[in-house]
């Protein structure tokens, strides 16, 4: 098991790059960016539905190929069309005319609605631990539809806090623990159900470059979700990481960033 950084998470954390509010359209909705500064195209790395962007920590402390990284929160919400226009907006208010994306879970899920909405804006899009629709996680108590209706985002939030509460202290369940402290309920209870009742997602156009990471023991995604998502995206790359499970940017860091850097490495050589 991969120990935590140097000095603990709390270290690692305190010395990320300041948060940055972007509001998309004036009096919009809010989302919150993390940017390591640098030249050429960056990569947006977006999370899933716990935590928040922070999940990304370990590569914002060494960005891969010691390129530019953006870690996104994006606002809450389980439809994943006011998402994807969201992020395109967002997009603009960067003034980033196309980027490399990167989505974990239920936001690689929503970021195929932004991509089939405008495919001009992904230069390359990976897609962690995703899914097509609510298939994937159908039968797992964490995503019960009508709990997640009945419940608060409080109340949700309570119930994974006494969840992490109860279960030993790895590296990961420690990181879990620090980043839920800060997210708000009702973002994580929305991004539950988004994940629990999604739709099926558009195709990705053939025009935009895919890399599908799968972690070879995910507990969450199961092989068959796996393989809907390989045959939704016949174009993409696919990428397997060792021991990776849900969170390979967290449990295997340095196979995660050897896959995206060789991906790039390798479609930039077709160009």
């Amino acid at each position: 098991m991969i120990p935590e950084p140097a000095g603990g998470w709390a270290r690692a954390l305190a010395a990320l790059p300041p948060r940055r509010t972007v509001r998309p359209a004036p009096g919009g909705v809010v989302w919150q960016v993390r940017d390591t500064g640098g030249t050429g195209l960056p990569l947006l790395l977006l999370p899933g539905s716990l935590g928040t962007a922070d999940m990304f920590v370990r590569q914002l402390a060494a960005p891969p190929g010691g390129g530019r990284l953006l870690a996104v929160d994006y606002p809450e919400g389980a439809d994943p069309a006011p998402l994807a226009a969201g992020f395109v907006a967002l997009l603009d208010a960067l003034g980033l005319a196309r980027a490399r994306v990167l989505g974990s879970s239920f936001a690689a899920y929503w970021l195929q609605h932004a991509a089939a909405l405008a495919p001009a804006r992904f230069d390359t899009l990976f897609l962690c631990c995703g899914f097509v629709d609510g298939g994937a996680v159908a039968g797992n108590p964490l995503f019960d539809i009508p709990s997640l209706h009945a419940a608060t985002g409080e109340a949700v939030k309570r119930q994974w806090a006494d969840r992490l509460k109860a279960t030993a202290a790895t590296p990961l369940v420690t990181l879990q623990r620090l980043l839920l402290a800060e997210q708000p309920g009702e973002t994580l209870r929305s991004r539950l159900l988004g994940a629990a009742e999604a739709r099926p997602a558009p195709p990705v156009p053939a025009t935009v470059r895919t890399v599908l990471l799968e972690g070879s023991d995910d507990p969450l995604i199961p092989e068959q979700a796996r393989a809907t998502l390989r045959a939704h995206v016949p174009h993409a790359a696919v990428s397997v990481i060792e021991g990776g499970g849900h969170y390979p940017h967290v449990l295997a860091p340095a196979a995660f960033q050897d896959a995206i850097e060789s991906r790039l490495w390798a479609m930039a050589a077709l160009r």
